[in-house]
C-alpha cells in the first residue's frame, strides 16, 4: 500500500509550510509515498532532509491565477485530481492536503471510477463559510462545504480538520466522520540572531503572514495609526489580500509593508529574516472566520521563540490550552494600543515564559508526533 498526497487547491507557495510538514509526517510512516504539488512547492520542499524518502510529481494548477475564469479554474483542478487518482492502485490511500471547495463534491465520482482506495480530505478556511448568513452566503463556499460534509458523513471519504476545537464544533452540530490531525510544523534549527532594530533600543512589533480582514488586517492598520510610542517600530511580513486600498497605501507609505509584496508571498528565507528581527508578534483573530480554521502563523512565534501580543479569541485560548501564555492578551484592540503606548518597553520582554510553552508545542506538533496520530487514522479507513 502506498500513500498519494496532493494539494490541488494552492497556487504558488500557498500552504507550502503546511505541505512540507505534512510530507515530513508521511515520511515518518515509512510507507511508499508520492507527493503531488505545483512546481514551485516541489522546488521549495524536495531538498529538505525530512522528505527524502518520497517521490514528487508536479501538478499544473496555474488555473488559480486571478484573471482565470471560474470554469477554467474548475476544469484544471478536476484534471489535477484525476491525475492523482489515476496514479493510485487498489488498496492505496489518497490524501488531499487541500482542495478547492467547489471540486470536493466530485470525490464520490472519483471513488466510483477508482474503487477500493481510502480517501482523506483536509478542510481548511472554507469551513468558515458555514457561519455566513443570508441569501448571498449561498454564492460563497457555503453550499459546496455543506455538500462536502454531507458526503463525508455518508462514508465516501474521511474529512480531516487541524484542531480538536473544530472537530468538537462540527460534532456538536451532528457532523461526524471527522478526524482531527493537529497542524504539523517543521521547527528548523535557526541561526543566531544578528544585529537588528533592537540595537537602536526600539521594539519591533510585527504582523506575520498574509494581511487580511479575517486576521485583523484593518485593526493592525488602526494600531499603527493610533500608537504614539516612538520607541516602537511596526512591521508587516508577508503578502496581503482583500485589504482596502487606503489601508495598504498608508502601510506602504509608512514603510510598515513593502509595495513589492503586493498580494504575493515572500520567500521562506526572507520571511524568516524579517520575523526574527521582531520583539513581539501581534495576532488579532476574527473568531467568525477562525472558528473553523487553524493558524499556521501562530507557529511562527513558536519557531522563532518570540513573545505574543494578542486579543482574546477562541484560537488563542485553544492553541495555548493549559500552558503559560507566552506574552500578553487583551480584551480588545484598544487595550492592546493602550499597553503599547503606556507600558511596553525593552525590559517588558524579559521574563516572559515563552521557552517552556514553545518547547511543549514543538514536541506536540512535530512530524514525528503527528505521524503517530495519522497512523491511527489510517487504521480506521
Amino acid at each position: 500500500m502506498k500513500i498519494l498526497y496532493a494539494d490541488t487547491g494552492q497556487p504558488s507557495l500557498g500552504h507550502v509550510s503546511f505541505n512540507e510538514a505534512m510530507v515530513a509526517t508521511l515520511n515518518e510512516l515509512g510507507r511508499p509515498t508520492i507527493v503531488f504539488l505545483n512546481k514551485e512547492q516541489i522546488a521549495s520542499i524536495e531538498k529538505s532532509p525530512l522528505v527524502r524518502e518520497v517521490t514528487f510529481s508536479s501538478l499544473d494548477i496555474k488555473h488559480r491565477a486571478s484573471k482565470t475564469s471560474f470554469i477554467k479554474k474548475f476544469f484544471y483542478e478536476v484534471l489535477a485530481v484525476y491525475k492523482v487518482f489515476r496514479s493510485s492502485d487498489k488498496g492505496d490511500v489518497v490524501f488531499f492536503g487541500g482542495m478547492f471547495s467547489n471540486v470536493q463534491w466530485l470525490l464520490p465520482i472519483f471513488t466510483l471510477l477508482f474503487p477500493k482506495r481510502a480517501v482523506l480530505l483536509t478542510l481548511h478556511g472554507e469551513l468558515a463559510s458555514l457561519e455566513k448568513k443570508g441569501f448571498k452566503s449561498w454564492f460563497t463556499h457555503k453550499p459546496w462545504v455543506k455538500i462536502s460534509l454531507f458526503l463525508a458523513q455518508r462514508g465516501f471519504y474521511k474529512s480531516i480538520v487541524l484542531e480538536e476545537r473544530i472537530k468538537k464544533i462540527l460534532s456538536s452540530r451532528g457532523i461526524e466522520n471527522i478526524e482531527c490531525l493537529k497542524h504539523p510544523y517543521i521547527f528548523k534549527a535557526l541561526e543566531k540572531k544578528k544585529g537588528s532594530v533592537r540595537d537602536e533600543r526600539k521594539l519591533v512589533i510585527a504582523y506575520p503572514g498574509t494581511l487580511c480582514p479575517e486576521r485583523g488586517g484593518e485593526e493592525f492598520f488602526n494600531i499603527c495609526k493610533m500608537v504614539n510610542n516612538r520607541e516602537v517600530v511596526f512591521k508587516h511580513v508577508g503578502g496581503y489580500r482583500n485589504m482596502p486600498k487606503n489601508v495598504m497605501r498608508y502601510l506602504i507609505e509608512e514603510d510598515v509593508t513593502k509595495s513589492d509584496l503586493d498580494r504575493s508571498l515572500v520567500s521562506e528565507k526572507e520571511y524568516a529574516e524579517e520575523i526574527r528581527s521582531a520583539d513581539f508578534l501581534v495576532y488579532i483573530y476574527d473568531d467568525t472566520h477562525y472558528k473553523f480554521a487553524s493558524s499556521g502563523a501562530l507557529l511562527d512565534a513558536v519557531k522563532h521563540g518570540i513573545p505574543i501580543l494578542a486579543t482574546k479569541s477562541d484560537v488563542i485560548d485553544d492553541f495555548f490550552l493549559e500552558m503559560s501564555f507566552p506574552g500578553f492578551v487583551f480584551d480588545d484592540v484598544q487595550g492592546l494600543i493602550d499597553f503599547i503606548n503606556k507600558e511596553v518597553a525593552m525590559e517588558k520582554i524579559c521574563g516572559i515564559p515563552v521557552m517552556e510553552t514553545y518547547e511543549n508545542i514543538k514536541k506536540e506538533r512535530s512530524p514525528e508526533m503527528v505521524s503517530k496520530k495519522l497512523e491511527k487514522i489510517l487504521e480506521k479507513v
